[in-house]
């Protein structure tokens, strides 16, 4: 039930506040993806971001052993709706109720609890010592990654939805009142803030001294990343809660009417948008980058793997619940689950099921994924450490 009214909420709030007719642009016009090819970004072995790093990638380098089992679970006693992450053998995590959370990625034993003024529907970010997380009160958290202590706080005037990224010694991130903000780690000191006409749901991408962030105003906006100016702004299909996930000058992200873009954030164009001609349902998560690929999950349960240069869907599966979190990639595997309550692997290249568990209670949040260790939390209040199974005696 609380997944429902989530996404009930998430639908509302990402539609453009202009609903005139007119108001969204068109679907452009496909064309072959011809931008230059990606630069190697180093592997992701920790999970310290939403999508494993600035780049919004969802993927790593981590090997996962090929069957999973429950090392261990940790019962917070609310509904686990957004995203952990994972960073120097601790897990952090956000509850319903108001909790950040941080856990021993060994065993799950909660090491921390710090209460925040609001639930948490973003994801942490952990870097330098620090967790940094937005709530939906509207302000934003630095603690402590060892005990939960508070170092500093920063408040906006709306709801954050936004995980926040690393940028140099900065962080970033949306909120529900139309900015994107750029504080110092260090003491939370605002170092820029932009503005947007409408509500910035989804995180921010950094990436060769830019900024880029979809917002509820259907547009992609590119923003330098040293002073917060505007670069430029690339009309969208329609409003976005993705994280746009960035492979070299290319964007991937969804749309709220049913939509899968990609854009080169450089020369400002729109490669190719992908649109189920049957069912146009919204793509409310962000894409996984794969090797030729990329892996998106909508509202109409299913998961789809679409070609990077054509736009060209290569696989599609049906889940038997609701796909409310991003896929994640590891190893050219892919994890996600579902409102079923169960957590599938399927094949990278063709999308046949290859694993699954069931966890027992809805799955709203997507998977972080370390050395040996994948991390998810349910709607039942659990979160699941799965690695390889323990040693018999």
């Amino acid at each position: 039930m609380a997944a429902l009214v989530l996404i009930a909420l998430l639908m509302l709030d990402l539609r453009p506040r202009q609903d005139a007719a007119g108001s969204r642009p068109g679907a452009p016009t496909s064309a072959p993806a011809t931008s230059r090819p990606a630069a190697e970004a180093p592997p992701t072995v920790n999970w310290p971001m939403f999508r494993g790093d600035a780049l919004n990638r969802g993927i790593s380098a981590a090997r996962l052993p090929e069957r999973l089992a429950v090392r261990w679970r940790a019962d917070l006693g609310a509904p686990i709706l957004s995203s952990a992450v994972i960073a120097d053998g601790r897990v952090f995590v956000g509850t319903d109720d108001a909790w950040l959370v941080g856990l021993s990625a060994e065993d799950g034993k909660v090491l921390w609890r710090y209460k925040a003024q609001g639930p948490f529907a973003a994801a942490p970010a952990a870097g330098s010592g620090s967790v940094f997380v937005g709530d939906d009160a509207g302000v934003f958290h630095c603690v402590s990654a060892d005990a939960g202590q508070p170092r500093w706080t920063f408040k906006t005037q709306d709801r954050i939805v936004s995980a926040a990224v690393f940028s140099g010694q900065n962080v970033v991130f949306g909120s529900y009142d139309g900015y994107v903000y750029c504080l110092a780690a260090a003491d939370g000191g605002l170092r820029w803030k932009y503005e947007t006409p409408d509500r910035v749901h989804g995180t921010p991408a950094v990436v060769e001294g830019h900024v880029l962030v979809a917002g509820c105003d259907a547009m992609l906006h590119v923003i330098r990343a040293t002073d917060g100016a505007a670069v430029r702004q690339i009309p969208l299909a329609g409003a976005s809660g993705s994280a746009a996930a960035v492979n070299g000058d290319i964007a991937f992200l969804g749309t709220q009417s049913g939509q899968v873009q990609a854009v080169d954030w450089r020369a400002g164009e729109t490669l190719w948008t992908f649109e189920d001609p049957e069912r146009q349902q919204p793509f409310l998560t962000s894409a996984a980058i794969g090797r030729e690929t990329v892996l998106v999950s909508g509202r109409d349960k299913r998961v789809r793997a679409i070609n990077q240069t054509t736009g060209r869907p290569v696989w599609t599966v049906t889940m038997r619940g609701r796909v409310e979190g991003s896929p994640v990639v590891s190893g050219g595997r892919v994890f996600i689950g579902a409102s079923d309550g169960a957590l599938l692997e399927l094949a990278g290249d063709t999308g046949d099921e290859k694993w699954r568990i069931e966890l027992g209670a809805g799955i709203s949040a997507s998977a972080a994924v370390a050395t040996d260790l994948l991390v998810i939390g349910t709607e039942g209040g659990v979160v699941y450490g799965l690695g390889s199974p323990p040693k018999r005696r």
